[in-house]
């Protein structure tokens, strides 16, 4: 292999190793599925509708992810573990649905998930200086959550009031 000289050969089998041996994921790695309190097993449908108004994202499209994750858990992740979890291959067992927004659209999506999980809205943004482009849901008990993405800021809006 001509790209690999002696003088390369050594730290390349090393960093080789120790990528195989301790892999390439950060110590803490991805969130656990959260755990349900026991005896709350039953399965309900939950619809999260997302009004991106005009300048979502400054006009561009935005990747939106909902997660069965825990309210600690979203307060600390960063963009790029969650961007992890969003295009998993296998897919990440935490994430229960994923679309993608075009300002000035609403959307109205649907999933099934067990009653009490706690939820938490993504939302892929380009501007992420501030905490606003995930949204903690609370836990699974309402059937519909209304959402408006603002600019990069993604808020939670009485369903009754939504246009």
């Amino acid at each position: 292999m001509p790209w690999i000289t002696k003088s390369r050969a050594i730290p390349t089998i090393l960093v080789g190793l120790a990528l195989t041996m301790f892999g390439c994921r950060p110590a803490s790695g991805p969130p656990e599925v959260p755990k349900v309190p026991k005896g709350t097993s039953e399965r309900i449908v939950v619809t999260v509708v997302v009004h991106a108004v005009g300048n979502a994202n400054g006009g561009y499209p935005v990747h939106m992810m909902v997660r069965a994750i825990e309210a600690d858990a979203v307060l600390t992740e960063s963009y790029e573990s969650a961007a992890e979890a969003l295009f998993a291959n296998p897919p990440d067992p935490t994430v229960l649905d994923k679309a993608v927004l075009f300002p000035g659209k609403r959307i109205q999506r649907s999933f099934e998930t067990t009653r009490g999980a706690p939820l938490a809205a993504y939302f892929f943004v380009s501007d992420v200086r501030t905490p606003d482009w995930k949204l903690v849901l609370g836990q699974a008990a309402e059937p519909k959550t209304c959402i408006r993405l603002l600019g990069d800021r993604a808020l939670r809006e009485d369903c009754r009031k939504a246009p």
